[in-house]
């Protein structure tokens, strides 16, 4: 099963004519404005937006995933599709920490060593294992800035539509008091 953009994104003379003719099997080509669910769209570009690949994603690029993601919801097989993206982690080895204290321990005792030895060199400045450098920030996840993101702009937009109402009543209040 395909669609018809992603066809249409075919514009090698010979591909087109492979695709045409022959396939060892028939393509089940389906119209991608009149087969794929809106909503399994805009699940496709809300991921793709939590991820950043949105984009780098072109459009056909979206409705093929959305054509799985139809897929696998008729197949009754949706657990296997993920809603939201894994939490962004550091890309670095599981030992990194063990790693990096193994290596400034020995730093630290070939330093030491060196002292020792030669009193009058300068100290070479030694890498903190604990500091608070880049690789021990992760700040917050790309779910949790899109989450306040979202949440900043509709108060945003409740506070375009509503509160000029809301800054009326209160006037009206203060008013009636006085």
């Amino acid at each position: 099963m395909t669609l018809d953009t992603v066809i249409g994104e075919i514009k090698d003379e010979k591909s087109r004519a492979y695709v045409d003719n022959r396939l060892p099997y028939t393509l089940d080509v389906k119209t991608a404005k009149t087969y794929l669910d809106h909503e399994d769209i805009v699940q496709v570009k809300n991921f793709a937006k939590d991820t950043g690949d949105f984009t780098s994603l072109s459009e056909v690029d979206q409705q093929v995933i959305a054509l799985g993601v139809k897929i696998a919801r008729v197949k009754k097989e949706q657990e296997f599709i993920r809603s939201e993206p894994l939490p962004l982690t550091e890309f670095r080895p599981a030992n990194f920490d063990a790693e990096y204290k193994r290596k400034f321990d020995e730093l630290a005792s070939s330093d030491s060593e060196n002292e020792e030895d030669d009193s009058d060199s300068k100290k070479p400045s030694k890498a903190a294992a604990d500091s608070d450098d880049e690789w021990n920030n992760v700040g917050d996840d790309r779910k949790t800035r899109r989450t306040n993101q979202r949440n900043a702009e509709k108060q945003a937009h409740w506070e375009k539509k509503h509160g000029q109402k809301v800054r009326a009543k209160q006037a009206a209040k203060v008013v009636d008091m006085a």
